[in-house]
């Protein structure tokens, strides 16, 4: 199975992502994320790759799982709130969907246009560990910052057909908590949207085990491209919302990100 750990966005954010931090640089000239490598098996007589232009390196004790004549492709995802912060050139690392108590902050409207009630302002990075997150109209999560930010998850895609076959594993994250997979359309220079994973609402749902562990499988409708994120969301008020993901800040967190290479 062919492997792509998060290592290129972290590089991005440790090296370049923080030198166009410090420039100071507009968040309406976000730049290029760079498409992950995946590190790849070379593919065996007869059989090709539904994903092209990825340089091989050949991985001999690594099976290379197939499905009819597509090869199957594991990709990591990160932090979304690393991911925002890169994409519009914030000057620190936040989540804009999840917040903390702040005193000196009046009632306002944060990042990703989301309100937010006085005495409450959007999670940094380097907030204490052990601050407990709330939504933004300062209703508390019932859990800390360290819990929201440890959370990972990878994507084993496989394209059948005109759908994708879509296997994700989940590690750390909210005990019991409610989640949906939803796909993010880059769709320049025309605002982004946001779909199902599997395009009707209805089996892009779950919970995760009291572990924080979860596996699901599903079904996207179409193969998922460059122009596609797979987004993680979090029903704080544990309720479904079929083909909307709730209000963003409020009842719909957006956890960890996967942009399709």
């Amino acid at each position: 199975m062919k492997y792509v750990p998060a290592l290129s966005m972290l590089a991005a954010f440790g090296l370049a992502g923080m030198a166009a931090m410090a420039g100071g640089a507009s968040a309406q000239t976000a730049p290029v994320l760079p498409a992950p490598t995946p590190i790849t098996s070379p593919a065996r007589p007869g059989e090709q790759s539904s994903r092209s232009g990825a340089a091989p390196s050949v991985l001999p004790t690594q099976p290379v799982p197939v499905v009819g004549n597509r090869i199957s492709t594991r990709y990591a995802f990160v932090l979304h709130g690393a991911f925002f912060s890169l994409e519009s050139r914030a000057d620190t690392l936040l989540d804009p969907q999840v917040f903390v108590q702040d005193p000196r902050v009046s009632a306002g409207v944060g990042p990703q246009a989301i309100p937010h009630a006085a005495n409450f302002r959007p999670a940094l990075f380097i907030d204490d560990p052990a601050s407990s997150i709330a939504n933004a109209n300062g209703d508390p999560l019932g859990h800390n910052l360290a819990n929201w930010l440890q959370a990972r998850g990878t994507a084993s895609l496989v394209a059948v057909g005109s759908t994708e076959r879509i296997t994700l594993s989940f590690l750390d994250l909210i005990s019991g908590g409610h989640y949906s997979l939803f796909e993010l359309h880059f769709n320049p220079p025309a605002p982004i949207t946001f779909t199902p994973l599997d395009g009707r609402g209805t089996t892009n749902n779950f919970v995760a085990e009291s572990t924080g562990r979860a596996t699901v499988t599903v079904v996207a409708p179409q193969v998922l491209t460059h122009a596609y994120a797979i987004v993680l969301v979090y029903h704080s008020d544990a309720q479904y919302h079929g083909t909307s993901r709730g209000i963003p800040g409020v009842t719909a967190h957006h956890q960890l990100i996967l942009r399709i290479p």
